[in-house]
């Protein structure tokens, strides 16, 4: 039954776009795909929250969700409303978010979400938490997702905004 499910996962995990682009080989996947932790949301769940805490990165399997990021309106001090929540782009199967603050630098500091990621449709992700990046993975796999990290999360929402 594991099995089944870790390879399910592992094929799915290699059609994504950080996996594709990467050297990964079966044993770095496997490392990767063991913790991961399937769940079920509904249309309009915040996946992450701006600001809040990152605790996990994400990979949807199935549905969509658009991310938002708020932004310091320049003047707003007589408006009342200093920030604006500007759309960034649309999420889809394959697509990871959150990496970048999940990976952080070092366990046990506090990283953020940079933007808001919400369900537009009723959605499946499989997520990775910190504890699992920094703990469980074999160092090859740490060290990959770090470098890819870097830039991956505002590589694919420029992508995306270009498309549009």
């Amino acid at each position: 039954y594991q099995e089944s499910h870790l390879r399910q996962r592992v094929g799915l995990v290699q059609k994504s776009t950080v996996f594709r682009s990467l050297p990964w080989d079966t044993k770095l996947l496997q490392s990767v795909c063991y913790p991961m932790e399937r769940s079920a949301h509904t249309l309009d769940t915040v996946l992450c929250k701006q600001g809040g805490r990152a605790s996990c990165c994400f990979m949807i399997e199935r549905g969509e969700a658009n991310v938002f990021k708020n932004v310091r309106v320049d003047g707003s001090r007589g408006s009342g409303v200093p920030y604006k929540s500007v759309p960034l782009g649309r999420l889809g199967p394959g697509d990871f978010f959150g990496l970048k603050a999940a990976s952080g630098d070092v366990y046990g500091t506090h990283a953020i979400y940079n933007a808001t990621v919400v369900s537009t449709s009723p959605i499946i992700v499989h997520s990775l938490t910190r504890y699992d990046i920094f703990n469980r993975l074999l160092p090859d796999a740490k060290a990959q997702f770090k470098r890819w990290s870097n830039s991956y999360d505002d590589d694919v929402l420029l992508a995306r905004q270009l498309k549009n």
